[in-house]
């Protein structure tokens, strides 16, 4: 057994060549991309809690369960995601159309009026929000398979993802603050529902695309 099993480690070069291999894939980028635009969105959701206490009046112990109130609904929301997955057959379809939905989310908290007795509305949204990223989450790192990337690379591509797709942790926090701290009244969280509606696109995009492309090299 031992020996069969050395017989089957790979080289430190086959390994990285292929790594470069799994780097050349167009479908790979495609996949960074979903695991990027949809991290991006899911990192920013944690300033929605600050967002209610400052603008809407909310007090900071309700906010502070509010966040807790999140992290219980993942599973709802991971649940939902793997149902409809299931019974469409399409993973990238789920995201795609929880994107589109998520975008719409982080659209409509610019379009509600910041006054205290609005609170309730804003807290419906971030929770249709929370879902729709959770859904999303439980399905962008299996969707490897729907993009038809061969088994037996999985593990380096889900590497690949990892590494490129959490990048946003290196920026954006960063660029968040600069935009709170810069900006006056409301202006510095309209840039966060901004650019998470744009990252929310970017992801609807990216993973219909990716299906589109997927099913017509099935059918062929």
């Amino acid at each position: 057994d031992d020996g069969n099993q050395t017989g089957q480690t790979e080289s430190l070069k086959d390994v990285f060549a292929g790594m470069w291999k799994c780097l050349k894939l167009p479908r790979v980028w495609m996949l960074v991309g979903i695991v990027f635009t949809a991290y991006s969105v899911y990192g920013l959701m944690s300033y929605i809690n600050t967002y209610l206490v400052s603008h809407y009046g909310m007090s900071e112990t309700m906010a502070a369960n509010l966040g807790g109130i999140r992290y219980l609904m993942q599973g709802i929301g991971g649940v939902a995601g793997g149902f409809l997955a299931d019974k469409i057959h399409s993973r990238l379809k789920v995201i795609s159309g929880a994107s589109l939905l998520l975008a719409i989310s982080w659209a409509v908290f610019l379009l509600i009026p910041v006054q205290t007795s609005m609170l309730m509305p804003v807290v419906a949204n971030f929770f249709i929000g929370v879902l729709l990223v959770y859904a999303i989450r439980s399905q962008y790192f299996a969707d490897i398979d729907d993009a038809g990337i061969d088994v037996n690379v999985t593990g380096r591509v889900s590497g690949i993802l990892s590494t490129f797709g959490y990048l946003p942790d290196v920026f954006m926090f960063t660029m968040v603050g600069h935009w709170l701290d810069s900006g006056t009244g409301t202006e510095g969280y309209n840039k966060v529902f901004i650019y998470a509606t744009v990252m929310g696109i970017c992801c609807m995009l990216l993973s219909g695309i990716l299906a589109k492309i997927c099913s017509k090299k099935a059918k062929a």
